[in-house]
């Protein structure tokens, strides 16, 4: 799953140290901060097959600096183990939408992020009780039809 965004920024060499800081507050390690393409990842296999944080599932940004005004960012997120929901695909897109407002105006959306992190685990739970319902459906269909078949 990747998203995409082109940002416009004050000034690359000015806001690279802002970029840096953002993500790493988010759990990114990026890889060569000399360069004007900035790599940097997040997440493991375990976080793939275990977790609900979607920072703990495998995701690598890149940010490509396209001018001294504009950046563009990639959050390309690896879904192998994991079944992404609308609500997993909305933090990203949140994570983005932070990012835009932290270069702007320093502002991380602290209460956003809670009404998200609330609806989210809504939608967690949700989702877990669909799965138990589904396995609880196929083990009892499978019973019906062996009793059926005797």
């Amino acid at each position: 799953m990747v998203f995409k965004e082109s940002i416009n920024i004050n000034d690359w060499d000015e806001d690279k140290g802002k970029i840096i800081k953002f993500w790493e507050s988010r759990g990114i390690k990026f890889e060569n901060l000399k360069s004007e393409i900035l790599i940097g990842k997040r997440g493991s296999i375990l976080g793939n097959l275990t977790s609900f944080n979607m920072q703990k599932i495998i995701t690598k940004i890149t940010i490509k600096k396209l001018n001294e005004k504009q950046i563009e960012l990639t959050i390309d997120v690896a879904t192998i183990f994991q079944h992404i929901t609308e609500s997993n695909a909305e933090y990203w897109k949140l994570e983005i939408k932070t990012f835009i407002e932290y270069l702007a105006n320093n502002k991380l959306l602290l209460d956003v992020w809670v009404d998200y992190a609330k609806r989210a685990k809504k939608s967690n739970i949700k989702w877990v009780f669909s799965i138990i319902f589904i396995v609880l459906a196929f083990e009892i269909s499978k019973q019906v039809l062996k009793d059926f078949l005797k």
